[in-house]
């Protein structure tokens, strides 16, 4: 088996078109860490981690639909079924899952007579609450990083020696 497609949790608007002899499978992980797997053998309404699914097969091809958001995450996999190989197409609309968030001020870089806080901003996974490397977040052209911030601080004047 192959897998041809990963599918975020959230995506919306599922549509994919196979065609050749290949039978599609897949499986859906929650975000509890359920794990499941179908195989879509006939024309029908299906309900796969916790998503409804709509799949039609014709002589030498399916056509899998979702409409609302999935409640897993999904990886499409190819079933070998033949000599000829199979071409899949798919569109879906993916939701944000990385996102820009300022950093707290770090520390003032003098303790007294005047100096400047600084912070910045770090990619967080927006399901996880975990910092990420910069690269996920640059994959959506909207989700802009957000310029650095400079403060004075410990403006106090420093005491006599």
């Amino acid at each position: 088996m192959k897998t041809v497609l990963e599918i975020p949790s959230g995506s919306r608007l599922l549509r994919l078109n196979a065609k050749g002899p290949d039978m599609i499978v897949i499986e859906a992980v929650s975000l509890q860490g359920r794990f499941e797997e179908t195989s879509m053998v006939s024309t029908g309404s299906y309900v796969i981690g916790n998503t409804s699914l709509d799949f039609q097969r014709e002589t030498d091809r399916q056509i899998l639909r979702t409409h609302g958001p999935l409640n897993a995450d999904f990886m499409i996999k190819m079933k070998d079924g033949g000599s000829k190989d199979t071409v899949v197409q798919f569109l879906f609309y993916q939701p944000i899952r990385y996102q820009w968030r300022q950093t707290d001020f770090f520390p003032c870089s003098v303790t007294c007579g005047g100096g400047y806080q600084l912070n910045s901003a770090e990619c967080t996974d927006i399901r996880s609450n975990q910092t990420r490397p910069e690269h996920h977040c640059n994959n959506y052209p909207e989700n802009t990083k957000p310029i650095p911030k400079l403060k004075e601080c410990n403006m106090d004047p420093c005491p006599e020696r």
